[in-house]
This record gives structure tokens, C-alpha cells and sequence, in this order.
């Protein structure tokens, strides 16, 4: 398979040439992390899709187990159809993409907030790890000391100058387009750190800590202000947010 996953071999099963019904049914009573033998020929079609499947999330989360929304999840997300590089395709209008970030909000608030499991399956917490590390990351491209960074980051209680510059640069750098994805990503991330509810704010955490936006130091700082009281008293979970806030968290 390629990187674009487009379709190559008539062997493949190409999710754009599904129904939305079919394509919801294949991803949560079918897929598996691994499936690899799929592809895509409608990027667009795809990016509605998801948008539909974000914004019904309520309905899907009372028609499948916890363990076939994880699976499903981790399939669109994941290595199998890494469903977030098409966020970044310009031949698909920028509305229609910024319209599915916006709608990822609701697998969150209607779904994961208040959910009475005890023990949640860890799609919703790599959510944005998988849009925000494999569509904007920028370590591959800069050279930097990342054990340095994030050594320094876990013992300074505000955040780092020199990762706020290189994020700033970074997003200089960036096109028109991937500005605007940036900035609808970190606005969701956002309003999911809002939520009355620790497992979303520690998805959102977790998002804001692969997302390489100048405006995220000062907002996880805000956090960790307003939750004293939460983290005071736990070092790791304090190194952890630190590392969120400086944009060096694994």
C-alpha cells in the first residue's frame, strides 16, 4: 500500500465505494488495527464520512462494544488507512476538512464525557496523538536535542523559551493551508479541554502535546495553573503536563 492510499491492487477493499452504511458497518464489525488491504480512491468522500460518523458518534457508541470502537477507531486512525493526512489534501475543499476537525469534538463530549466504564479503551486518548504527531510533526525536520528538551521542560515551571521559538518558526514556515488546520485543531482540542470530564482533558492534553502551535505553551500552562490543586502532589503526572506544554511529550 501507499502512503496516499489510493488503490493499487484490485485485492484491496476501497472504502470510498462503499455506502456510508456499508463503510460504518466494515469499520466497527470488520476492521482491525492491522487491516491493511484497504485504500481509497475519493479522499473527499472519505473526509465526509467521517464527518457523519463524528457527529452520530452518540448513536454508534450505543450500537457497538467499546472494543469495536476501539478497533474502528484505531483502523481510520492508525497505519492501516491513517486517515489524518487527508486533512492536509488541498484538493479537498479546506471547509470540508476543517468541518471534520470540528466534528471530532463530539465523540468526546456526547460519548467519552461521563461514560460509565471504568476502564476506557485508549482510542479516545491516542485520538490526537494520530491527527496532530503523524499530520504536523516537526521533529523529523529539526535538529534538536529532544532528551535536553525534555529534561529541561520537566523542571520549569513556566514554559520553555526555546521550544516556544521553534514552534513559532515551525508554524511560520507553514503553508496557508496547514495554518488553518493547525488553528481548527488547536480550537477543538480546546473546547475538549473544557469538558467536566479528566479523560478528556487528558486526550486533549495528550493532542496539545503533539500539536506544534505557538499558542499551545500558554494554554496547558493555564491548566496546569487552574489544577494545581490535582497535580500538586504527583511528579510524574506534573513532568507529564510540563512535557505537554513544551511540545516535547512522547
Amino acid at each position: 500500500m501507499t502512503t496516499s492510499k489510493r488503490c493499487y491492487d484490485e485485492d484491496y477493499t476501497d472504502l470510498t465505494s462503499l455506502s456510508y452504511e456499508e463503510w460504518e458497518r466494515y469499520v466497527f464489525e470488520r476492521a482491525h488495527i492491522n487491516d491493511f488491504d484497504v485504500c481509497y480512491t475519493h479522499p473527499e468522500r472519505l473526509v465526509e464520512y467521517m464527518t457523519r460518523m463524528c457527529r452520530n458518534f452518540r448513536s454508534i457508541g450505543e450500537r457497538y462494544s467499546l472494543e469495536r470502537i476501539n478497533d474502528g477507531i484505531w483502523f481510520l486512525l492508525g497505519t492501516a488507512v491513517e486517515f489524518g493526512e487527508c486533512l492536509l489534501l488541498t484538493e479537498i475543499p479546506l471547509q470540508k476538512r476543517l468541518e471534520c476537525i470540528r466534528a471530532m469534538y463530539h465523540p468526546f463530549a456526547d460519548f467519552l464525557a461521563g461514560h460509565p466504564a471504568e476502564c476506557m479503551e485508549n482510542c479516545f486518548y491516542m485520538w490526537w496523538d494520530f491527527i496532530a504527531d503523524n499530520c504536523f510533526s516537526f521533529q523529523d525536520k529539526v535538529q534538536v536535542d529532544w532528551k535536553r528538551l525534555q529534561t529541561r521542560s520537566e523542571r520549569s515551571k513556566q514554559p520553555l523559551r526555546e521550544t516556544q521559538q521553534l514552534w513559532e518558526q515551525t508554524y511560520r514556515d507553514a503553508s496557508v493551508d496547514k495554518r488553518a488546520v493547525l488553528d481548527c485543531t488547536l480550537e477543538v482540542l480546546v473546547q475538549i479541554l473544557r469538558i467536566d470530564d479528566i479523560r478528556c482533558q487528558e486526550a486533549a492534553l495528550h493532542g496539545l502535546g503533539h500539536l506544534r502551535h505557538p499558542r499551545r505553551a500558554a494554554i496547558v500552562q493555564e491548566y496546569i495553573e487552574a489544577n494545581r490543586h490535582m497535580w500538586s502532589d504527583n511528579v510524574e503526572c506534573l513532568r507529564w503536563l510540563r512535557h505537554c506544554r513544551d511540545g516535547v511529550v512522547m
